[in-house]
């Protein structure tokens, strides 16, 4: 059975403060109305001795009814409620971790107008489409760096990403490998049920020991998702005189292979991010659990000692009162 309990027990200490005055007053009128101790009460109301008698009756009655009111007004602020054993409690536990390749060579101008600009559009793309998810930021070059662990915060996210750029980053080279080490060490220690992997990268640096940390994501139940950015045909870096930089998509197909994952490679983010939101299972229901509550839910039923008020007050009001 379900006990009553007080939300603001406060007030009951305010409710006490209003009985001992009005108990006080009491004690102070009834030395004044010497008459009420020697006359018959009918007497009294009819005011056959004091004509005063009544007037002085009906003002006791109105304060008793005005003090009954305050006492209400207090137990009603000091908010009555049962705790609520029927409400659901959930957490979301679907998460992403989006790794974002910042290397030199994502400076290539085969992408909108770098193949840097379109892997920022992209992981603008998915953190606009998180929908209550979890997600967490590594940026990597040479080597991984968590820009952001795993939040809800996406216009955080989206600043960070909006900086990023190759000068940021204290080692040059491209190293995805250690990017998916770094994302199977965040999912390792966490909880999270509903997890996925979202490489955005020109295929650049990818190895076999990139292949065999994307089958131990893919084997700790992570699934391995791939953004290919420029094109085989490749370009030259933005503003740099140098080689032609091709991007390398068969390294990223055989990536998300072993990552059991999927991987879109079009050259054009404006056609193809739509579909890929919906192929990376960005839906917020996925991951959403019932959870034991950690905060209790009460009913407050404050508003029916409110209604309680009314037909008091209006006693107040009542003629001859």
């Amino acid at each position: 059975m379900n006990t009553v309990d007080i939300l603001r027990p406060g007030w009951l200490a305010v409710a006490l403060v209003v009985l001992a005055a009005w108990l006080a007053w009491r004690q102070v009128s009834g030395r004044r109305d010497a008459w009420a101790a020697i006359v018959e009460p009918h007497l009294l109301r009819a005011g056959y001795l004091l004509g005063g008698a009544p007037a002085r009756l009906n003002s006791r009655r109105r304060r008793s009814v005005a003090l009954l009111i305050a006492g209400l007004i207090c137990l009603g602020l000091a908010g009555p409620a049962v705790e609520r054993g029927d409400v659901g409690v959930y957490r979301n536990l679907a998460a992403t971790v989006v790794a974002i390749d910042v290397s030199q060579s994502m400076l290539a101008t085969d992408g909108e107008p770098t193949r840097l600009t379109t892997a920022k559009r992209a992981a603008t793309r998915l953190l606009d489409a998180a929908r209550g998810r979890q997600i967490a930021l590594i940026a990597y070059a040479g080597g991984a760096h968590l820009l952001m662990p795993f939040t809800t915060d996406t216009e955080t996210g989206r600043a960070l990403v909006g900086v990023l750029t190759p000068d940021l980053m204290p080692t040059a080279g491209s190293r995805p490998t250690a990017a998916l080490q770094f994302a199977n060490a965040l999912f390792a220690e966490s909880k999270f049920i509903d997890r996925n992997l979202t490489l955005i990268s020109d295929g650049s640096g990818v190895t076999e020991a990139t292949l065999a940390a994307a089958g131990e994501l893919a084997a700790a139940g992570v699934t391995v998702n791939v953004i290919g950015v420029g094109t085989e045909i490749g370009a030259t870096p933005a503003g740099k005189p140098g080689p032609v930089l091709k991007a390398d998509l068969g390294a990223l197909n055989r990536l998300a292979a072993a990552g059991d994952g999927s991987i879109d490679t079009d050259e054009s983010v404006g056609r193809w991010m739509d579909a890929l939101i919906g192929l990376f299972w960005f839906d917020a229901g996925n991951g959403l659990v019932s959870a034991a509550a950690s905060s209790v839910f009460w009913w407050d039923m404050s508003h029916w000692i409110a209604l309680a008020l009314l037909p008091l007050v209006l006693l107040l009001f009542r003629r001859g009162a």
